[in-house]
Formats: C-alpha cells, sequence, structure tokens
C-alpha cells in the first residue's frame, strides 16, 4: 500500500491528545451534603480522574480513536497496487463509432467503454492530468487535459454512441499534437479496434500522417462483447432498361462464427410486406440478396432483417428513396456533323426520349417549351444565355460570368476521377485518349470531377435551382465514343441531371454525410423532418444549395415542403458500412495491415481507497455517537 498524502500523517496527534481527556481531572467546587449516601460515587469518580490509574476498557473512547485513526487514514490517500495506469498525463481515446453498440447480454461495448475510462479517471492521482477524445470517422475533443475529475466524468456522460464508421486517423493525430508538449503523456484506446485502416487495401499511409506509431506510448484496451451479427452493409434500387420493373439489390453480411439462415423482408412506405427471403449466409462472408419484377411506387422502401439474437441493431435495417417516372424527355441541340455515337446512347435507353434540333431552332423555344424539357444537352455548340434547365453541355463552355476559356490543349491525360459522383458510377477515364480540350479556369463554386495534366475535364457548373454538367472535350475527338462506357454515362449523367435517385446517390447517404441539392435561389429556409418525427428549421446559407450535415439518426429523413423542391423529398441514412457489421473484436492494434507494439493494459497502478476508509469513518462515527446517547459502557 502507498500514501499518496503522507504529510496528513500528522493528524496521528489527534490519538495521544484523545488519551489525555480521559486522565484529566475534574476541578470540583467544595459543597455540603446532607448525608454520607453519595460518598461512594464521589471516591469513584476521584479514581476515575486521576492521573495514574489504569485506564479502564470504555467502548466511547475505543470508538473515538478508530475514529480518528481513520479519518487520519483517509487524509494520507492511501492506494493499492494493482493493474492500472501511470504516469502523469493521460490521453483517453474513446471510440463512438457504430460498432460499439454491439452488445451482448444487454451491455454494449460502448457502455463498457465508458465504464473503463470513468475507471480511469478516477484513479489519478494528485497532480496527474487527462484529456478525453471521442472519434469515429472524425475526432473531438470533448474533454480538456484538465487534473479536475468532475468536468473529466461530465465530459464523458456526454458522449454519445454515432451510427458512423471508425477512423483512427483524427484521433491519433490530436494525440500525437500534446505529446510533442507532454513527453510522459500515455495514450489509452478503448476500442473494439474495427478501424478503415485495419485493413491493408487502406490508401491511407499512416506512417506519413502521425509518423512511426512505434514511439507512441498506447495502452490498448479491446471491447469484446457481442461478435454474432448479422448486418446489412449495401442497398440499392434500379429500374430494368427492359421491363420497367424495379429490382432492389442488397449484400448481408454474418461475422459469426456459424452459418446462418437470415429471414429478410422488403415493405414500402405504407409497411406492407412486399416480398420476403430466407436467406443462408455463410461465417464470415456476405451474401448478395436480389428482390426482382417489383411494382414500386414513389416513395420510399425498407429492408429488414431479422435475427434472433444479433449483437448489432443500427445494422438491420435499411431504407432507399424510390422516384418513379415512365420517361425522360431530353432535348438534343447539335451543331455540325452527325453524331452517331451520341444518336445510338440516346436511342438505345428506352426510358430516353429524345426530340433533336438546331441551335438556332432551340433559341425560339418559349420558357415554358423548355421547362418541359428534363435535360438538355448541347452537343458542340452553347446557348446565348443560360435556360432554365438542366444541361449537359459537350466541348463547349456555356456563357457564365466568371467560367473563362484560356485557349485549347492538346493530348490531356486524366489523372484524377471523383468516382464518388453518381454520374461516374462504373466509368474508367483514365483509358481514355483525348485529342483536344479547351483550357477552362473554372469558378469558386464549380466542382472538377475528372481532372487532365495540363486542364480539367469534367465539371459540375453551379447553376442555381439546376444541375448542369460541362465537358471541357468533344467526345468525338476522343476514342470515348468506341467504350461500352460511354452509353453508360450517357444514361447517368441523363438520370443524375433529372434527379431520379435510381441513377444517384444524393438521397441514399451515410449519416452525417450531407443532404443536398439544387434550390430556387429566391429561398431562404427549409424544414426537415428527421427519423424521429422532430421537425428541424435549415436555414439556406447559399443562394440555390440547400445543405445540412446534421443528419444523426438512421431513417427515412423528409423536406416538409414538398413543393418547394423538384424530385423527391425524401432522403435515406443508412450504416451500410461493411467494417462497422463486421463486430469481430481485434485483440491487438491493427494498422495498414501491420500489427501495431502497445503497451501492456495491466501495468502496476494505484487505486486509491479513501473514500472506503471515509464510509468506514461515518459508520463509526454514527456507533458513537449512539453509544453516547445511550450511555452505553462495557
Amino acid at each position: 500500500m502507498n500514501f499518496l498524502e503522507p504529510w496528513a500523517a500528522i493528524g496521528a496527534l489527534s490519538l495521544p491528545a484523545i488519551l489525555i481527556f480521559y486522565f484529566l481531572k475534574l476541578k470540583r467546587k467544595v459543597l455540603v451534603v446532607p448525608s454520607t449516601y453519595l460518598w461512594k460515587k464521589a471516591i469513584e469518580d476521584m479514581r476515575v480522574n486521576s492521573p495514574f490509574q489504569r485506564l479502564r476498557s470504555h467502548i466511547l473512547l475505543i470508538l473515538q480513536l478508530l475514529l480518528a485513526a481513520l479519518v487520519v487514514l483517509a487524509l494520507m490517500r492511501p492506494a493499492l497496487e494493482e493493474a492500472g495506469l501511470k504516469g502523469q498525463t493521460t490521453i483517453i481515446l474513446l471510440d463512438r463509432s457504430a460498432s460499439m453498440g454491439s452488445q451482448k447480454g444487454g451491455k454494449s461495448r460502448f457502455e463498457q467503454a465508458r465504464e473503463q475510462a470513468r475507471d480511469v479517471i478516477d484513479d489519478l492521482a494528485r497532480g496527474d492530468q487527462a484529456m478525453l477524445i471521442a472519434f469515429d470517422s472524425d475526432a473531438e475533443v470533448v474533454g480538456n487535459l484538465s487534473d479536475h475529475k468532475g468536468s473529466l466524468l461530465a465530459a464523458l456522460d456526454d458522449i454519445k454512441l454515432r451510427p458512423k464508421g471508425s477512423s483512427i486517423r483524427e484521433a491519433l493525430l490530436t494525440a500525437r499534437s500534446l505529446l510533442k508538449t507532454v513527453p510522459d503523456a500515455q495514450i489509452v484506446l478503448l476500442s473494439d479496434g474495427k478501424f478503415i485502416e485495419s485493413a491493408q487495401t487502406s490508401a491511407l499511409e499512416l506512417t506519413e500522417l502521425v509518423g512511426d506509431t512505434a514511439d507512441l506510448p498506447i495502452i490498448f484496451r479491446p471491447l469484446t462483447e457481442g461478435s454474432d451479427n448479422v448486418g446489412i452493409t449495401a442497398l440499392d434500387v434500379r429500374r430494368s432498361q427492359l421491363s420497367g420493373a424495379f429490382e432492389v439489390f442488397s449484400t448481408l453480411f454474418n461475422s459469426a462464427e456459424v452459418d446462418r439462415d437470415v429471414p429478410v423482408d422488403l415493405f414500402d412506405q405504407k409497411g406492407r410486406l412486399l416480398d420476403s427471403k430466407l436467406v443462408k449466409v455463410a461465417a464470415g462472408a456476405s451474401r448478395a440478396v436480389t428482390f426482382r419484377d417489383l411494382n414500386l411506387e414513389a416513395g420510399t422502401i425498407k429492408l429488414q432483417i431479422a435475427q434472433k439474437g444479433d449483437a448489432l441493431a443500427a445494422d438491420d435495417v435499411a431504407w432507399a428513396v424510390v422516384e418513379k417516372r415512365d420517361s425522360l424527355n431530353v432535348l438534343w441541340v447539335a451543331e455540325g456533323p452527325p453524331n452517331l455515337f451520341l444518336d445510338y446512347s440516346l436511342s438505345v435507353d428506352p426510358f430516353l426520349k429524345t426530340e433533336k434540333m438546331d441551335l438556332k431552332a432551340s433559341l425560339l423555344l418559349t420558357p415554358e417549351a423548355i421547362s418541359k424539357k428534363d435535360v438538355i444537352i448541347y452537343d458542340r455548340c452553347a446557348p446565348l444565355s443560360m435556360p432554365d434547365a438542366n444541361l449537359l453541355l459537350l466541348g463547349v463552355a456555356p456563357p457564365l460570368e466568371g467560367l473563362v476559356v484560356e485557349g485549347e490543349v492538346e493530348g490531356p491525360s486524366v489523372v484524377d476521377v471523383d468516382l464518388t459522383h453518381p454520374a461516374l458510377r462504373f466509368l474508367n477515364f483514365h483509358q481514355i485518349l483525348i485529342g483536344t480540350a479547351q483550357k477552362i479556369r473554372k469558378r469558386d463554386t464549380d466542382r472538377i470531377l475528372v481532372d487532365g495534366d495540363r486542364a480539367p475535364l469534367v465539371f459540375e457548373l453551379f447553376t442555381p435551382g439546376r444541375r448542369a454538367l460541362l465537358l471541357s472535350f468533344n467526345p468525338m475527338d476522343s476514342d470515348w465514343v468506341w467504350h461500352g462506357s460511354f452509353p453508360i454515362f450517357i444514361a447517368n449523367i441523363c438520370r443524375w441531371l433529372a434527379g431520379l435517385e435510381e441513377a444517384s446517390s444524393s438521397r441514399k447517404i451515410q449519416a452525417f454525410q450531407p443532404i443536398e441539392f439544387p434550390v430556387d435561389s429566391s429561398l431562404e429556409e427549409l424544414s426537415l423532418r428527421a427519423p424521429d418525427g422532430e421537425s428541424r428549421s435549415v436555414p439556406i446559407k447559399q443562394p440555390g444549395r440547400f445543405r445540412y450535415d446534421e443528419t444523426d439518426q438512421l431513417g427515412i429523413w423528409e423536406v416538409e415542403e414538398h413543393s418547394k423542391i423538384s424530385g423527391s423529398p425524401y432522403f435515406a441514412v443508412n450504416l451500410l458500412d461493411l467494417v462497422e457489421s463486421d463486430v469481430r473484436p481485434s485483440d491487438s492494434l491493427v494498422l495498414q495491415g501491420q500489427k501495431v507494439s502497445t503497451r501492456n493494459a495491466d501495468s502496476t497502478g494505484n487505486r486509491e481507497i479513501w473514500k472506503e476508509l471515509a464510509l468506514v469513518a461515518l459508520a463509526v462515527l454514527l456507533l458513537e455517537w449512539y453509544v453516547y446517547h445511550k450511555k452505553v459502557f462495557i
């Protein structure tokens, strides 16, 4: 046993002081009494107050000495050596990602992690400090470096589980910045080890970001409760180009050690069962599940699995948005020689109803006629002014203020492609050979989707209330038109420009990703209804563009003012994360496919017991009070 405040031992002087009080004589007045009946009692009192007599056994004396001893011991802050932490500064990294919700027997990994963090804070010795960092795919300092246990525990209680994936990158960067100023600090990692950096295939070079992990003083305390889980890791809704019926594609993953027969149910927006399957999913493997020939109504669908004893609830349900359209009206405005490849791409898709005209004829269209077109394609030409429509511009920049053409470049090569954009799904731009392209300087509000070595090649143009995409090169001046991906691109881009969700991922997002879509530039705010029914009023900060980032709940989010936006008012927020659904815990820290050396979690530390001693002292004090008032002696 160690004493963290040994100076308090000076309080032991109170023990002989108590004894001295029992030896003191009482000074009495001389009184005349009419009888000798009280002489015997007076003699006894004189014997008690004699300083040199043998001290009698007295329970009050024993209790008072015991009480004083307990108080002195408590003030000395005795501590027992046991498994714990050493050091003056501790950085607690607490994982709050979705997989930490995995549970067994009613207790989740996240609840265990908070209990362990509370123990670490309670065990801080006098002068020790701690910092609390909560992380998922991002990191947040929720408790600044402090020696005040109360504030740290309050910050710990405020941490909530979030339905997100987990990345340790930002947390380690934050911890490393503190380690530069506090050399004796140590890191306590409370997690199940399910990070995106755990995979060898990760593109993240961890050593470049946080240095050599061998010099990080990490104590890893893995959480292992609940590993028997089957979850939905993918969900998509598409419309067959042949039959026109809808198809729902999903993927299930089984993290258990045994095969599972999993019931999968598909519901429409009104809760009606559309289809049901019993799917066998092998242990530690994924299984695709497809629902075909569905006659879906516009709105939403819900896919749900019911697996008894499932460890993680967040991935048992997934939602998708369905926008039902029979066709898209496409206007094709062309100049120059016939573009047979574009003609073929537009005609092969029965969902696209195409009308073709030249630029001169298009200038005569009324605003009412233009409003009936879902997409206008300008092929090797540009309008004199921007029409109020969704646009695809091929090879010519439109007349937008701030969009400047600085010449042409010969044979540009593709160097970067934003494959997260729904219009670029299933495409490989790196194999395309381009003859010439315009060198265009974009505006700050525009977004480069395909970048070249000397000029950007594909832009998403910012046009309030509408969508527009610009190719700085003419597809006819490349070998792209000979690739099978060109018709796919045309099909994707027409659907995305029109806002159809079977080809756009903008209304199917993961938690805390932004809900974003174009709106009328006159709108100043919109109201969203969260899955729990809460209405949230969101101001529009950028005219013509709605954006909301706090999608903290899984389920269907709804824009309450349906008439103020084009397309579906619904947005589906799902987990859909294979790393998080694979809840098999890791007993070691693996980053970039390499096992990271960590400190022993069972290193010797101090556990203070002064609280227990204080409680015993209080009990003794109450007993002494009772004995004194009841005149009980031994």
